[in-house]
């Protein structure tokens, strides 16, 4: 049986545990998200919507708190689909702000109080927001934003007398809700315009998907500036369940698996890399870690063998392993839906099959389809696209075309690099930013990370090009060994040289004893150490010289 057909057969199998899944329709989503919210709050008003580690809000608690930002928002700008700031830490605040900001009619832009400043100013002057809204620990980040003239307003300060009804304001489906930013690889932020309809639809993939219900929990451990965020939020709101928050920024990574336990989630959405660093080096291989975790979904990073293997042995036996590749343009594109039956012996987890109204295809430069095994663009065709960027034209010209075979429809132009297998599975290979060309050949550097991350002694491995172009470029694998078993660079040489063609070898190996993480628990890989800084590995162990004349 092909890897789409299984995945499709495990997804379809999936069940809710205490039946309290309810189908969200299509029709769902031709609506606004307050109008959503509030239909789905009223049937769950004395239960628990949010939980922090600091504060829980019962979703009557939820609308009453968000109508009261709406109603500050509403006090201090004039009508209109307009841009507000929002600079606050990942916690029950952001959630109340961002549903406030909706209800208002406007839409939300999420600040990273961890970001560079200069990251935020430009943010600031893109999105020409006039409104910023904060709370009292990041009033002073926010006045070093002041030379933009926006005006912040402290919701720790609202009145305690603000009306908390409802303004009842009618919102198109097609209204602006947020924008999404991110750097490019000039370093220049674009904002991804969300609409209501768009996440909508990410919030349908969640619950229809994973069967979700008012029982589930869901963990929130990525920061809501990214747009992974705004999926796993409105998926649990919007079918009764709640949404649990760990901030990995301040509370750190040691207390996480047992908060995970602790609050006993049963929806988990990680990244490969913090799904690494969740599992300690000396935990015994029969204990099981998360037991109450039915779904857990990995991606946004290369999601590789030794990831599976992480979910077998800590995971509990029921446990489904989804592997999700998606994007803030185009949104969850495709899932591969594994369990503990199914056999995978490839390296690098496919990608199993395509997400409700999406269709995928991979092209070559020249834009024609690439065969079968050959890397290519992956390039999107669905009526759920955002509408481009913010106050970009010429880059959304560049990244969503007509569809020449289809006049009217749009295509995505995703810039992330897949290959089709003889089964059918995709498999993601990274950012096309990311390949080289090294002695002629394209070498896309998470082929040899995977192969190197696979080998027994290696517990992580990440391979990045290095040099100048055309012709300079070399690879460079950087390394945590398992405990007490590092390899000689013979031994690794020796062994991924079986695998792979001698042009995708590394040149230069780097042990490290752990990887530069980004607040959210990412992988910083602008933050790896030069190889010529680390004192290199020898095969055989240095000997300091004796005597030159034997005997003296």
């Amino acid at each position: 049986m092909s890897i789409i057909r299984q995945s499709q057969t495990i997804q379809n199998r999936i069940k809710n545990p205490t039946d309290s899944y309810e189908n969200f329709p299509d029709s769902a989503v031709e609506q606004s998200i307050p109008a959503g919210f509030e239909r789905k709050a009223e049937k769950f008003s004395n239960r628990v919507a949010i939980k922090s580690q600091t504060t829980s809000l019962t979703y009557t608690e939820l609308i009453q708190e968000s109508n009261r930002i709406a109603q500050l928002i509403y006090n201090q700008m004039e009508p209109g689909n307009d841009p507000v700031m929002v600079l606050l830490d990942h916690d029950h605040q952001i959630i109340v702000t961002i549903l406030g900001v909706l209800k208002a009619g406007k839409f939300f832009i999420i600040l990273d109080p961890n970001a560079p400043i200069k990251n935020l100013k430009d943010i600031c002057s893109d999105s020409q927001a006039s409104l910023l809204l904060t709370n009292s620990q990041n009033v002073s980040l926010a006045k070093e934003l002041e030379l933009f003239q926006l005006t912040f307003l402290n919701i720790d300060q609202i009145p305690a007398d603000m009306a908390r009804c409802d303004l009842e304001l009618e919102i198109s489906p097609n209204s602006i809700a947020a924008l999404y930013y991110t750097s490019g690889s000039t370093g220049i932020p674009k904002g991804s315009i969300q609409t209501h309809r768009t996440l909508l639809h990410f919030a349908q993939d969640e619950i229809n998907g994973y069967k979700m219900g008012r029982d589930d929990r869901q963990a929130l451990l990525t920061g809501c500036h990214y747009s992974w965020s705004i999926s796993i939020i409105l998926g649990t709101i919007l079918s009764g369940g709640t949404l649990n928050i760990y901030d990995i920024s301040t509370a750190g990574l040691a207390g996480l698996t047992a908060w995970l336990s602790q609050e006993r989630i049963t929806i988990l959405q990680i990244i490969p890399s913090l799904l690494q660093q969740l599992v300690g080096e000396n935990i015994q291989s029969d204990e099981q870690l998360f037991p109450y975790v039915r779904i857990l979904t990995v991606g946004g990073e290369t999601t590789l063998h030794s990831h599976l293997e992480i979910w077998r042995r800590y995971f509990p036996p029921d446990c489904i392993f989804v592997h999700a590749f998606g994007s803030s343009e185009a949104g969850l594109l495709s899932w591969c839906f594994i369990d503990k039956a199914m056999t995978i012996n490839t390296d690098i987890i496919p990608l199993g099959h395509l997400t409700p109204d999406k269709e995928i295809v991979l092209l070559a430069e020249n834009r024609d389809e690439v065969p079968l095994g050959t890397v290519g663009e992956i390039v999107v065709k669905s009526r759920f696209l955002i509408p481009g960027y913010w106050r970009k034209p010429n880059i959304t010209s560049q990244k969503f075309i007509t569809d020449q075979k289809d006049q009217g429809e749009r295509i995505y132009l995703s810039g992330d690099l897949g290959r089709l297998r003889t089964d059918g599975g995709l498999e993601y290979l990274g950012r096309k930013d990311f390949q080289v060309k090294i002695r002629g050949q394209v070498v896309h550097p998470d082929i040899p990370a995977a192969t190197l991350q696979n080998l027994e002694n290696i517990k992580q491995a990440i391979v990045i090009a290095s040099g100048e172009p055309p012709d300079n470029f070399s690879l460079i694998a950087y390394l945590i060994a398992a405990p007490d078993s590092r390899p000689t660079i013979s031994d690794l040489r020796r062994k991924i040289g079986k695998k792979l063609p001698d042009y995708m070898l590394p040149t230069k190996f780097v042990f490290l004893d752990q990887f530069p993480i980004t607040p959210t628990g990412k992988i910083d890989r602008k933050a790896l150490p030069a190889p010529e800084k680390i004192r290199p590995v020898l095969d055989s162990p240095y000997v300091q010289p004796g005597s030159a004349i034997p005997g003296s």
